[in-house]
C-alpha cells in the first residue's frame, strides 16, 4: 500500500536582514478570505481557512528567525467514529491541491534565504506489529531489527547539492516511526477530554527537505519554484524508494 498525505509543508527562511517583510495575505494565495485571522504580540499572525481537500493555514513569524509557514492538513473528521485517518490523498493530490497558492508565496518578491517543503506521510496499520512490517517494508536497503520494539523512531539526513543552484546543500531529513493515535472530544470550557474513539495504529514517514541552514544572502526568485520542485522530487523518491543515499 503506498503512502497517503496528511499534511504538507512549505516554509520560506526570510533572510536576516529583511526584519519588516510584509508577508502576502491568505486572501492573496488563495482567491478567497480567510475563516480566521489572529495576532500574536504584534509578531506572529496566523490566517486560515477551508481550501481543496483541508484546511490551509498562513503563519507569518516577524520575531527572529523571521519566517513564512504555508501549512495544507485534513479537514476535521464529521465524526469520532470515523474508520480512516484523516488525509489529503496521495502525494500527487496534496501537491496538485497546495500548488497555486504555493507558486504565489515564492513569487511573492519576499527575500528568502531558506526553503523547506515538509510531508507528513502516513498508513494504516492493524497493530503495533502491522506498523512495523509496514516500516520495515518501506526502509528500502536500510534494515533494522524492530522485532518487538515499542518505542521507535529512525531519522537520517542524507544531504545531497542542488541540481538547480550549483553548489547548494540539500538537506534531505526523514523520520520513520509506529504510531498510535485516537480521536478525542475536548470541552473547551473545562479543558477536560473524553468520549473518543478506540486506539488506532499506523505507520508514519515524516520528510523534512530543505536548503542549506547556513545561507544568508536571498536565493534567486528565478530559482525558486526549481527548487520547491527538486524539494518535491527528492521527497517522493525518498516515500517510494526508502533511506537511500
Amino acid at each position: 500500500m503506498p503512502w497517503l498525505v496528511q499534511a504538507v509543508r512549505l516554509s520560506l527562511f526570510v533572510t536576516p536582514e529583511a526584519q519588516a517583510f510584509e508577508a502576502p495575505a491568505w486572501q492573496t494565495l488563495t482567491d478567497a478570505a480567510p475563516a480566521h485571522q489572529a495576532t500574536t504580540r504584534g509578531v506572529i499572525t496566523v490566517e486560515e481557512g477551508p481550501f481543496g481537500p483541508g484546511r490551509l493555514q498562513l503563519q507569518a513569524q516577524r520575531a527572529p528567525p523571521p519566517r513564512i509557514d504555508l501549512v495544507l492538513g485534513p479537514a476535521p473528521p464529521p465524526e469520532t467514529s470515523a474508520v480512516t485517518l484523516p488525509v489529503l490523498g496521495s502525494f500527487a493530490d496534496a501537491v496538485a491541491a497546495v500548488r497555486l497558492p504555493a507558486e504565489r508565496l515564492l513569487q511573492s518578491g519576499i527575500a528568502t534565504a531558506r526553503i523547506a517543503f515538509g510531508v507528513m506521510h502516513v498508513q494504516s496499520a492493524r497493530d503495533w506489529a502491522d506498523a512495523a512490517r509496514i516500516i520495515q517494508g518501506t526502509l528500502g536497503p536500510t534494515r533494522l531489527d524492530i522485532v518487538n520494539a515499542q518505542d521507535f523512531l529512525y531519522r537520517v539526513n542524507r544531504r545531497r547539492t542542488s541540481n538547480v543552484v550549483p553548489g547548494l546543500p540539500m538537506n534531505r531529513l526523514a523520520s520513520w516511526s509506529c504510531v498510535v493515535w485516537q480521536e478525542m472530544l475536548i470541552n473547551v470550557a473545562s479543558g477536560q477530554s473524553g468520549g473518543g474513539s478506540p486506539a488506532r495504529f499506523s505507520a508514519t514517514l515524516e520528510t523534512d527537505f530543505s536548503t542549506d541552514e547556513g545561507r544568508r544572502e536571498p536565493i534567486g526568485t528565478q530559482h525558486l519554484l526549481a527548487l520547491l520542485a527538486e524539494l518535491q522530487r527528492l521527497t517522493l523518491e525518498v516515500a517510494n524508494q526508502g533511506d537511500i543515499p
